[in-house]
């Protein structure tokens, strides 16, 4: 059967970086399920895998913007460390899970500019990055018949906040709370 997009494809997969490192695979995380066209983790991946068969195998390069998004200075929250809230001193590098007080959860790195300054990074750790990646097409279900009710398929990872407007929601934090207001 041949992938055309709606189509819900199960991947084994392997992620590379330039520098040959894996940063992802289905042998440690089992395989990838995705509609596709209508998955947004790696956006570009999709396209590429329109017309492939069941059993194929193929190495697909995604740059920044298809992979996981161009570096961008805007997901940066910078603060007082006196606003992130806790006992335990934030540590360089270190990954965070915050919360608004709506609920919304996003992961971040915290780096430490100064005694009295923490920089969040919202971007996704891999952003800003071209990806290669090793796929064998494990199964295709043909699109399904358009019935007016939808379902989010993906792997459900936590990415962060969008660019677009997703920090201006992290700046009211209740959980490791981080208080910018």
């Amino acid at each position: 059967m041949k992938i055309e997009r709606g189509s819900v494809v199960s991947l084994d997969y392997d992620i590379l970086l330039d520098s040959g490192e894996q940063v992802d695979s289905s042998a440690l995380n089992g395989p990838l399920r995705l509609r596709v066209g209508q998955w947004r983790v790696l956006p570009g991946l999709g396209e590429k895998l329109i017309g492939l068969h069941l059993g194929d195998e193929r190495l697909i390069r995604l740059n920044p913007a298809e992979a996981f998004g161009d570096w961008d200075p805007d997901a940066v929250l910078t603060l007082r460390q006196s606003r992130a809230v806790g006992d335990v001193p934030v540590q360089d590098g270190a990954t965070l899970r915050v919360e608004t007080r709506d609920g919304a959860s996003a992961v971040c790195r915290a780096y430490v500019l100064t005694e009295n300054r923490l920089a969040l990074d919202f971007n996704h750790p891999l952003a800003g990055q071209p990806v290669t990646l090793f796929v064998r097409v494990k199964a295709v279900a043909d699109p399904p018949v358009p019935s007016g009710g939808s379902r989010r398929i993906g792997r459900g990872r936590q990415d962060g906040p969008s660019a677009a407007g997703g920090v201006d929601a992290i700046r009211q934090v209740t959980e490791r709370r981080i208080d910018t207001a």
